[in-house]
């Protein structure tokens, strides 16, 4: 009895960031030959550094990275949203979904993947010489418009939550969540190696959303790498159109030490868990130690 529509396929996207001219220039160039790269320093800020190799026909790998991370943030905000900004790139990028963006992707080398860490925010990624285009397109748009959608973040959090919720039944997982446990003890910004349920409903999307939005805001204080078969005149014309016309705000960061460590002194933690007759052990030494007993027993000698 239900009204079922047939299934309708949706228009391929011809392009993922709408034609535009981008007034971005190159302000700097400079050389490295001992490492053989060359480094430009682009009228918004942001450096370039790129290698020309032929260790592989047609490969590009690159990376981007600014310093700041999650140290920027105070312990609240950081336990609030550090589930969740592996789910940020499911809500998709300039109004397209996830599925959209698999399907425009169809057949083409191109991976790109953005990320938050605790010291660092950037990107990865590789692609080929027939692929830079988009691959600096979809780039451009992690930096410009990725887009909110509290829907696809929840359906990520069930997702991971049936994955997940299993695991601890895992006698080798049990010992390194725990182990985990007591050597954080006295660090608040540890709540668990993986989220539980408490953990999910305490988590912030919308903040985690406003914190990759800010970050990637200042194109100006990233630094961007390039390694492969370059074709520079190419290369130059993409990097000009969409790495040089990033917004920036003119401010350098830098990721700040929170000052908490793991648990030193001697211990000895056993866990139980599961049947069989296995062990699992982890010996942590203080290196310090080693050194000074080795000074002291050439000394006696």
């Amino acid at each position: 009895m239900a009204d079922l529509k047939p299934y309708e396929e949706k228009a391929t996207i011809k392009n993922l960031v709408k034609p535009f001219k981008s007034e971005g220039k190159i302000a700097k160039t400079e050389s490295d030959a001992k490492l053989g790269t060359t480094t430009w320093t682009l009228s918004n800020g942001a450096k370039v550094t790129f290698k020309k190799t032929d260790f592989k026909d047609d490969e590009i790998v690159f990376s981007a990275r600014s310093l700041g991370g999650n140290s920027l943030l105070n312990d609240a905000d950081y336990n609030k949203t550090q589930f969740a900004y592996q789910a940020l790139t499911e809500a998709g990028v300039n109004g397209a979904s996830k599925a959209d963006l698999t399907n425009y992707l169809a057949g083409k080398q191109v991976s790109v993947n953005p990320y938050i860490s605790s010291t660092l925010e950037g990107i990865s990624g590789r692609t080929n010489q027939k692929d830079l285009g988009t691959a600096m397109e979809l780039v451009y748009a992690y930096f410009t418009n990725l887009n909110y959608s509290p829907e696809a973040f929840n359906a990520y959090k069930l997702k991971q939550s049936a994955m997940l919720d299993n695991l601890l039944s895992n006698p080798q997982f049990y010992f390194s969540s725990e182990h985990a446990k007591f050597t954080n003890q006295k660090n608040p910004r540890f709540i668990g190696i993986i989220p539980m349920e408490k953990d999910w409903a305490a988590t912030d999307y919308k903040k985690a959303y406003d914190v990759y939005k800010e970050k990637f805001a200042n194109a100006g204080n990233f630094h961007f790498y390039f390694v492969g078969n370059i074709d520079e005149a190419k290369f130059k014309n993409e990097v000009l159109q969409y790495i040089a016309s990033l917004p920036t705000t003119g401010k350098t960061t830098n990721f700040k030490d929170t000052g908490y460590r793991g648990m030193t002194g001697d211990y000895a933690k056993v866990y139980k868990k599961g049947k069989d007759r296995k062990v699992w052990f982890r010996l942590f030494i203080q290196v310090k130690l080693l050194i000074m007993r080795k000074k002291l027993w050439r000394f006696q000698r």
